[in-house]
């Protein structure tokens, strides 16, 4: 009997055992369910999170693809700009020297028709120089003969009228 009592105990605490090890494993089955569902709702989220980001950036970079293909073409169209500007600085320049050449032969030209004209005709001034004193001296006296004209008629000069208020001047050649 003791045998008999012995191995029902035995049994029962079997089965007990078994239950509690079934009740143990549910309990953490149902644990890991909830660790793993927590993990899966977490990485779901990261994901999202990182898709978002990666639709940002494919945003920005065609953003920054769009800007570089106009910068480019506004770089085309500067560099275009330059060429044709260099070229008009490159005729201009051609076109000046030109210019300065035909303007240094015509002088050149004129000079030397001066300096024949000079030696042909002994009695015109030798330079630019004798005849521009010449009319600065013109003016000089029709300036002079003005102010004594205006003297004389307001009666400020009572003395006998100088000799350059005629029309003569007294200066000569």
């Amino acid at each position: 009997m003791l045998e008999a009592e012995l191995s029902d105990i035995q049994e029962r605490y079997f089965h007990m055992s078994l239950k509690y090890a079934e009740v143990e494993a549910e309990r953490l089955f149902h644990n890991l369910r909830k660790e793993v569902n927590g993990l899966r709702i977490g990485l779901e989220m990261r994901i999202a999170q990182l898709e978002s980001e990666k639709s940002s950036l494919l945003q920005k970079e065609v953003g920054l693809m769009e800007e570089t293909k106009r910068l480019l073409s506004e770089k085309e169209i500067l560099s275009l700009k330059v060429e044709n500007l260099l070229g008009k600085i490159n005729l201009l320049e051609s076109d000046l020297s030109f210019f300065v050449e035909n303007e240094i032969e015509d002088g050149l030209k004129g000079l030397k028709m001066k300096m024949f004209d000079g030696s042909k005709n002994e009695h015109s001034p030798e330079s630019c120089e004798e005849r521009w004193d010449d009319e600065e001296e013109v003016v000089a006296a029709e300036r002079a003969s003005e102010v004594n004209f205006a003297d004389e008629i307001s009666g400020i000069n009572t003395g006998p009228p100088s000799p350059t208020s005629s029309n003569e001047s007294s200066v000569t050649s």
